[in-house]
């Protein structure tokens, strides 16, 4: 695989949990690395909430290979991307194939 493929800069956050001032769980990212990618669009599909129509995107990103795991998130263009699947898919350790939705 050509490294010149990845032209596209990413933030993987990776999840944490934190009490609030309430003893609560609270959900909070923090930036665990930025990375170069090659992000593809590859399905879209609507929902409708409440009358509301939302659009996603789905989306898959080749990056080289990283600590990134599901609960983690891709943060790219502006968009905060929820990982659903990563994948090594020649069991090398060299590249990773992951398949995120964007949030509405």
């Amino acid at each position: 695989m050509r490294a010149g493929r990845l032209r596209e800069s990413i933030q993987i956050q990776r999840y944490t949990s934190a009490l609030d001032d309430f003893g609560a769980q609270t959900k909070t990212y923090s930036l665990l690395e930025t990375v170069r990618a090659e992000v593809k669009p590859v399905a879209e599909s609507e929902k409708v909430t409440g009358g509301k129509t939302e659009g996603r995107t789905q989306y898959k990103i080749l990056i080289r290979y990283t600590d990134i795991n599901k609960k983690d998130r891709i943060v790219w263009d502006g968009l905060s991307l929820e990982i659903i699947e990563v994948t090594d898919l020649i069991r090398r350790k060299e590249f990773l194939t992951i398949k995120a939705m964007s949030d509405g």
